[in-house]
């Protein structure tokens, strides 16, 4: 069984800012892929994972900079309770998914959109996340970026036809 909450505020400050206050308690269920896979021989099973618990925090806002440009800040704060991880080397050479104790995930998402035409919307967006392990600081987390930059444009050519270039930078 699980407990999920979440409690969210919007404000509307102006037409062209909105301010939103989210806050939420979230559990995540060890997968029979985390408890029992040996992951084409590179991992252990480990039936005895138990859920991960989170409490997230995130603050963010919606302005409209001009007509058809908007920015939306956003920061965030996660802490974790019983962090589902895959740490390496716990039998020689093999991983397990294991239950590491508490973590800090806290950092920030930027985005910009852009409409110049009807047909034509430009996006970019950028993130930062920092993750720490308080129980086992040894244990680092490698699966997900510091930093992470992606921006697309969407043109569409008819009405059920969009031309799509993206592109992706990970650190």
């Amino acid at each position: 069984s699980a407990l999920n909450a979440q409690l969210a505020t919007y404000y509307k400050i102006s037409d062209a800012i909105n301010l939103s206050l989210n806050i939420a308690y979230k559990s995540r269920f060890a997968t029979m892929k985390d408890r029992y896979s040996y992951r084409n021989g590179t991992a252990l099973p480990n039936p005895d994972l138990k859920s991960e618990t989170a409490l997230n925090l995130e603050l963010g806002s919606a302005i409209e900079i001009a007509d058809r440009l908007n920015f939306r800040p956003e920061l965030f704060y996660s802490r974790l309770n019983n962090t589902i991880q895959m740490v390496s080397n716990v039998q020689g050479d093999l991983s397990q998914m294991l239950n590491t104790g508490e973590s800090v995930f806290k950092g920030i998402d930027i985005s910009i959109v852009y409409q110049p035409l009807s047909v034509l919307n430009i996006y970019a967006a950028y993130s930062y996340i920092q993750r720490k392990n308080i129980s086992n600081p040894d244990i680092l987390f490698t699966d997900v970026p510091d930093n992470k930059l992606f921006a697309s444009v969407d043109y569409t050519i008819a009405k059920k036809i969009i031309f799509n270039l993206s592109g992706e930078y990970d650190s």
